[in-house]
């Protein structure tokens, strides 16, 4: 739905004397009023001579010629993602990920991975860690949370809440999950082919295991970047971006790394690993917020009027 509300009407000379006296009617002919399709700029017809010489058009005649409650045709390219079909949304998804700024997202990501894993940092880090970090406690941490890293759980409980969103959706909770497990999904399709390429592409092994270590060897191991700190994240990630709050947003943000604290504390991933995996989720998720803000976008419209009258509107796009 498009609403077009006009903010600003700048006449050409005169602007303070408007005439206490209703002006006198502009003919019907003399008004062309095209029908309105969606197009950036409406034009006016000139106004008839005999019409009053005063510049100014009166806001009722400026809504009736641009039609403002007519429904255009929308732009194909500005509906929301489940009105073009889920298909082509994952499409946009997949543009927006690999935008440049998160092009440069990722590349910070690698980088820092990259100097954890060829320095004394990943062992480091590993060695403090299981010597004066590591406790029972941790290990129930870690007992609860490392399953929400598992691929069958995480994508079971993101589908199970877009299912109560299809058949709840008419009330405002239900409309929230089922957002929260269809944005979920995607960002996991989304997300996926990277994260596959790079565990093999750099190479590297668990912890304890001699073929490489923390050290990346191109496609000789699959253990780069953690799966289960990438599939562990997203929902919580996909949850903080569908909120405004701080609160909220910072509690859901706490909650994506639980799996990667996990799989640190079991000694299954080098901190370089988690990293990693952590951070492609994040672009993920936030590719598909991208996609999601089309919904919102917002154009200037320039307007034309009789007598000169020029006028400047703002067109949201629902």
């Amino acid at each position: 739905m498009r609403i077009l509300a006009c903010l600003l009407v700048l006449a050409a000379g005169g602007c303070a004397a408007i005439p206490k006296s209703r002006p006198a009617t502009v003919s019907q002919s003399a008004v062309a009023r095209p029908p309105y399709n969606g197009g950036q700029t409406v034009t006016l017809g000139k106004a008839d001579r005999k019409a009053s010489d005063s510049p100014v058009i009166p806001v009722a005649t400026w809504a009736e010629a641009l039609q403002i409650d007519a429904q255009p045709e929308e732009d194909q390219s500005f509906q929301a993602w489940y009105k073009r079909g889920l298909m082509e949304a994952t499409l946009t998804d997949h543009r927006n990920y690999y935008t440049r700024n998160d092009l440069r997202f990722a590349a910070t990501a690698l980088g820092i991975a990259a100097t954890f894993a060829h320095s004394d940092v990943d062992e480091d880090f590993r060695i403090w860690w299981q010597t004066d970090v590591r406790s029972n406690a941790w290990d129930d941490f870690s007992h609860f949370s490392k399953p929400l890293g598992d691929g069958y759980i995480s994508i079971a409980i993101v589908g199970t809440g877009a299912l109560v969103g299809t058949l709840a959706d008419q009330t405002q909770w239900g409309r929230v999950t089922g957002e929260w497990g269809r944005r979920s999904i995607r960002a996991f399709a989304v997300g996926a082919p990277p994260l596959l390429l790079l565990q093999a592409v750099t190479g590297a092994s668990r912890p304890g295991e001699t073929t490489a270590e923390s050290d990346w060897v191109p496609f000789h191991d699959t253990n780069g970047a953690s799966g289960h700190a990438f599939m562990g994240a997203i929902p919580f990630l996909v949850a903080a971006d569908m909120t405004e709050s701080p609160f909220w947003s910072g509690l859901w943000y706490t909650g994506s790394i639980m799996c990667a604290v996990s799989r640190v504390n079991d000694d299954d991933h080098y901190l370089s690993q988690v990293i990693l995996g952590w951070w492609l989720a994040e672009i993920a998720a936030e590719a598909v917020n991208l996609t999601q803000a089309e919904e919102g976008a917002m154009e200037v419209v320039p307007m034309v009027g009789g007598n000169g009258t020029v006028g400047v509107g703002v067109q949201f796009r629902r």
